[in-house]
């Protein structure tokens, strides 16, 4: 049994355990949460700990792998990337807002969290504004000067189009472990836009023109940089970004194949319980 999302964060171990045995996987897209969690602390880890024969573990990037070792619960985890659907970037060139005319579309998607750079965005609205529509939407945010702010629950179907009539998204987070914003953009071969020492290296590389080196920027210089990365990501970025889509989602089949089969096996080999 595979359980993601966990809602009572370690102690979700110990129900899985109650419910599977040690034969269920707990996936932890946030090991250390951006909001406020119930049962993620350090003390409930501590206590997570004693049990022996925990569930398995499962996480998405090393930033989320280390945070997990913070607290102690490296036992039994393991490295999956975050699963991505087949790219359909390809199909998509010719609706590229910078190639038909249009003001290109910058978009910052998903509810609002304490981690969110609100400085380095209304910076980046004096830059960027003048030639480009500058559009946040999700729930809880407040309002940024130079964006256009949709503070509102988005349902699947609208939150599709949003992604698909992007030019670009941007993922201001100053802290994360993984986006499933920018997993569904690279599905669709729509560029992102992050910092460097981050799980977006994942998917492009750390040399990337797409991702922002913050700490190796002069004083003063950081929204240059942002704005830079931006500007590429509406030109040569697109392509870059639907090649990347392409090599993310072979390693991520291929991941989930191999730690599919490892768990059936290591489930056929346990003697039957009861």
């Amino acid at each position: 049994m595979l359980l993601t999302w966990p809602v009572l964060g370690f102690l979700d171990l110990l129900m899985m355990k109650v419910l599977c045995g040690d034969s269920g996987v707990v996936i932890y897209h946030d090991p250390q949460p951006l909001v406020r969690s119930v049962g993620s602390s350090p003390l409930v880890a501590g206590l997570v700990r004693r049990v022996k024969k925990r569930p398995g573990t499962v996480v998405h990037s090393d930033e989320a792998a280390q945070a997990m070792d913070a607290v102690g619960l490296t036992g039994g985890l393991a490295q999956v990337p975050h699963p991505m659907l087949p790219p359909a970037g390809a199909a998509k060139d010719a609706a590229f807002g910078g190639q038909s005319g249009k003001r290109p579309r910058v978009r910052v998607l998903g509810q609002y969290k304490a981690d969110r750079d609100i400085d380095l965005l209304k910076s980046l609205a004096g830059r960027l504004g003048p030639k480009c529509d500058l559009d946040i939407v999700g729930r809880g945010w407040p309002p940024v000067e130079g964006w256009h702010v949709d503070a509102r629950f988005v349902p699947e179907d609208e939150l599709e189009e949003l992604i698909v009539s992007s030019d670009t998204i941007v993922i201001p987070y100053k802290r994360f472990y993984q986006s499933g914003i920018a997993m569904r953009a690279l599905e669709h071969g729509v560029p992102i836009v992050g910092r460097v020492g981050t799980s977006l290296e994942k998917l492009y590389g750390p040399q990337s023109r797409l991702l922002v080196a913050a700490d190796h920027v002069l004083p003063g210089q950081e929204v240059e940089a942002w704005a830079a990365a931006i500007e590429y990501a509406m030109g040569q970025g697109r392509t870059e970004t639907v090649l990347a889509a392409k090599l993310f989602h072979e390693e991520a089949s291929e991941s989930w194949r191999a730690f599919g089969h490892r768990m059936l096996a290591e489930g056929f080999a346990r003697p039957p319980r009861g």
